[in-house]
């Protein structure tokens, strides 16, 4: 016989920055449901301005401490240092600059703009992908909700009816024949 005991264990949670940013934003998108006094998308835009204030803060930190670490003010930390290495390698855009402009040595706007302008690119042919996969799945789903409809019509069967069931009387062929369900 098996005996179950439950032992209550210390725990913490541990949370990254981007997801109590996500956190945040979806309370005030929830709250933004009940209050209607202000537009979603006010809170939206606003939540997104939060959102890059404290990023522009803690990157101005980072900032400040690696320039404290160069100048001597500040010892060295290795760990530190790779996890702001980590930090920026997750940044595809500063990665990709960063490479771009170490190969070249020169900064050029034009490429940054024109590595902008493809990004957003990509991201507005991805959300036209989805919504166009999205509609032809809702197309679909209308037509075999129609051809249920039209199929469970009673249909009186008369001599010369026509092809695949035709009702002279509606006009309606019985579509379950043209989606493949012949019965």
């Amino acid at each position: 016989m098996r005996c179950l005991f439950a032992f209550q264990v210390p725990y913490t949670l541990a949370t990254d920055e981007a997801e109590r940013i996500g956190v945040d934003y979806v309370a005030r998108i929830s709250m933004a449901g009940s209050d209607q006094s202000s537009s979603v998308t006010a809170e939206h835009m606003l939540s997104n301005y939060q959102a890059i204030q404290m990023l522009c803060t803690r990157l101005h930190l980072i900032r400040a401490y690696v320039s404290a670490v160069a100048n001597g003010e500040l010892p060295i930390n290795q760990a530190r240092l790779r996890e702001i290495n980590a930090l920026t390698r997750r940044l595809p855009l500063l990665s990709s600059y960063s490479n771009n402009v170490s190969a070249n040595a020169s900064i050029r706007p034009a490429e940054m703009s024109d590595h902008l302008f493809r990004q957003a690119n990509d991201v507005c042919l991805a959300s036209l992908l989805a919504s166009l996969t999205q509609g032809m799945h809702t197309l679909y789903n209308c037509m075999v909700k129609t051809t249920q409809v039209i199929d469970r019509r009673p249909m009186p069967m008369t001599t010369g009816s026509g092809v695949y069931g035709v009702n002279p009387a509606s006009g309606f062929v019985k579509m379950s024949h043209f989606l493949g369900n012949i019965s």
